[in-house]
């Protein structure tokens, strides 16, 4: 497999699960079911709760969904119509902007898709804490890149593309969240093989 095909694979499966993910998963009592749902042309529909999803993955001409379970699901590309994820959230507070009104900016990571690593920045209004962490598409937190007091400013962080213990990240799609002074921000970063 070449490449550009790998790229276009792993770029499909952001826009899968991008839209679910617009703010990355919670720690809570409750989080909101989110389902991708695969719509077939013959008329057929599948629907995963993310959360049980372990990874999408193509092997070339089929969409490939493994279970946390252990199961797994082939779905050929020529009979899928349509992809879609739904959610029972009703409403997102998508946290402050820095600047008059706000505290916080978080910017996209550069270099995006990233094959070695990627650049986080972002700005603070003010001094305060805050948590920079980098979450798996089902949610799971793999690492924290800060966690202390910062001074108001520019800040810029390298994230390597390792987990807290130091084993490369898989391809696929992840999400940073800066969280703190009143703000809960995240971003999607793409990594490649």
């Amino acid at each position: 497999m070449n490449r550009s095909m790998i790229f276009q694979q792993v770029m499909l499966s952001a826009a899968i699960v991008g839209a679910a993910f617009a703010v990355p998963p919670v720690a809570s009592a409750d989080p909101p079911p989110v389902h991708l749902e695969l719509r077939n042309t013959d008329g057929s529909s599948t629907s995963y709760l993310l959360p049980e999803i372990q990874k999408l993955h193509f092997d070339g001409t089929d969409l490939i969904v493994d279970l946390r379970s252990g199961a797994n699901a082939t779905h050929p590309f020529t009979s899928l119509r349509s992809l879609r994820t739904e959610t029972a959230v009703t409403s997102v507070n998508p946290g402050p902007a820095v600047g008059p009104f706000g505290t916080v900016r978080l910017h996209q990571s550069l270099p995006n898709p990233t094959t070695r690593g990627t650049r986080i920045r972002f700005d603070l209004a003010v001094r305060g804490r805050v948590a920079l962490e980098i979450y798996e598409v089902s949610g799971r937190r793999i690492r924290t890149l800060v966690d202390k007091d910062l001074a108001a400013g520019r800040h810029e962080i390298d994230w390597d593309g390792a987990d807290a213990h130091g084993r490369r990240a898989s391809a696929g799609v992840y999400f940073y969240r800066l969280k703190g002074i009143g703000a809960d921000q995240s971003r999607r970063v793409v990594v490649m093989p």
